[in-house]
């Protein structure tokens, strides 16, 4: 099973290239002479687009994707302004039969944890932001770690 927020990840990564463009954009035409850089000499745009990629960073917008096909889960995360400069990607990859629990915090957070049991008996604990997953798609994600964590418990 497959569940990922990639649409409403990559309109939002459009956005900040967007933005992005009408800060250097704004800087370039601002350098003109004549009756169009003075329309562009305060930098007004420039200012504008900094303050929503600011706004898209501290709402923190990121990708999520879980893969449970096989017998591996995988898991991938990634910020929208973060992650373009490569930090906080994370990508997590573990057998489905050392998965113990999970516990979800719905409503403002939307907060995934997983506890997985390592091979010298430690727990381990990890979180994911599920804030921009649809509901229906967690609903599935929720089915798929119950089936999984049941299947756990009945093995030795």
């Amino acid at each position: 099973m497959k569940i990922s927020n990639k649409s409403f990840f990559l309109f939002f990564r459009g956005l900040l290239f967007v933005l992005l463009l009408v800060v250097v954009g704004d800087f370039f035409m601002a350098k003109i002479n004549g009756s169009i850089g003075q329309f562009f000499r305060d930098y007004y745009f420039g200012y504008g687009a900094l303050g929503l990629i600011l706004i898209l960073a501290l709402i923190r917008i990121n990708f999520f994707l879980y893969e449970s096909d096989y017998e591996v889960i995988s898991i991938k995360s990634k910020s929208l302004v973060f992650g373009v400069l490569g930090a906080q990607n994370h990508r997590y990859e573990f057998p489905k039969g050392i998965l113990v629990s999970y516990k979800y915090k719905g409503r403002l957070t939307k907060q995934l944890t997983l506890k997985l049991k390592s091979t010298n008996g430690d727990i381990r604990v990890k979180k994911f932001n599920l804030l921009f997953v649809s509901n229906q798609k967690i609903e599935k994600l929720l089915e798929s770690l119950k089936g999984i964590v049941e299947r756990n418990k009945r093995l030795p």
